[in-house]
């Protein structure tokens, strides 16, 4: 087996108790152990990077998180409007079966279910919003600590996803000699 070093630092597992930004780089969507939809955010908290991790579960009891979490993240949606998300990379999404036609919709935008009904398209990866978090004891007796989302908070200004069409490096031709 080969590995490339790069030279890495250990990425710290706290921060101090507070609110932060986060940014959404993983969804696992899968089933809770009671049988619900659920959504397992992996989340770096900005700019430290440090992980962690929240879990959405989508029934009416929990239905507030969901929607806070939406809220702190700057996706705008009125009161009854149906939500589908979509876990991949947002510039390249395709939504499996509930879409009419083959080209996916932008994040934001409403569109047609086979059902008959619609949805607003949320592209997950990548968003960005503000998390009250706080550090515990996990597993409890393990005496290590690691960080949890408290509540997301929707009273702060909004935060814009980093844009993944651009290229930060510069080209061959923009580069300026010494």
């Amino acid at each position: 087996m080969a590995f490339k070093f790069q030279d890495s630092e250990n990425i710290p597992r706290v921060v101090k108790d507070g609110d932060y930004i986060v940014e959404v780089i993983q969804a696992d969507f899968g089933i809770s152990k009671k049988g619900n939809d659920m959504v397992k955010l992996r989340l770096r908290i900005l700019p430290e990077n440090v992980m962690v991790f929240d879990t959405l579960v989508f029934t009416d009891d929990a239905a507030w998180k969901v929607d806070t979490f939406l809220k702190s993240c700057g996706v705008k949606l009125n009161k009854g409007d149906n939500v589908e998300f979509d876990p991949k990379n947002f510039n390249d999404s395709r939504l499996q079966d509930d879409l009419e036609g083959d080209i996916a919709p932008t994040h934001g935008e409403t569109y047609d279910l086979s059902n008959g009904g619609n949805a607003v398209f949320v592209a997950i990866i990548g968003l960005r919003g503000w998390a009250t978090l706080k550090g515990e004891e996990y597993p409890i007796g393990s005496g290590k600590k690691t960080m949890r989302v408290v509540c997301w908070l929707t009273d702060r200004k909004k935060v814009e996803r980093e844009s993944k069409m651009s290229d930060p490096k510069p080209k061959n031709d923009e580069v300026e000699p010494f």
